[in-house]
């Protein structure tokens, strides 16, 4: 997916972090981390449906695994990590992914 299909994927009150890593104001793999898990758990409150807030995760992890985790693969380790959860259960997405995060 295209970069602003990305950052529609994110809620308001997270977008300035979305924008913060990929114009790289913010650096280091570690903070990347904390903000791409910050991003998930504003769409896991956000999302209505399960279906919706699983796909939208899902995309925005993978959009980071793959520009992000080129040059870290600590990053794609943590979000492997971060998404684990929600890929093997179909019930309780909002509260596995906001306890993974955690």
């Amino acid at each position: 997916m295209l970069k602003d299909e990305i950052r529609n994927l994110i809620p308001k009150d997270a977008v300035n972090l979305f924008d913060d890593i990929v114009s790289g104001k913010i650096l280091g793999a570690s903070n990347h981390i904390k903000m791409i898990g910050n991003m998930i758990k504003s769409i896991a409150l956000s999302e209505k449906n399960d279906e919706d807030c699983l796909d939208s995760i899902i995309k925005v992890t993978e959009y980071f695994k793959d520009t992000r985790g080129k040059s870290s693969y600590a990053i794609v380790s943590a979000l492997n990590l971060m998404t684990n959860s929600i890929k093997n259960s179909k019930s309780n997405i909002k509260e596995s992914i906001i306890n993974s995060v955690d």
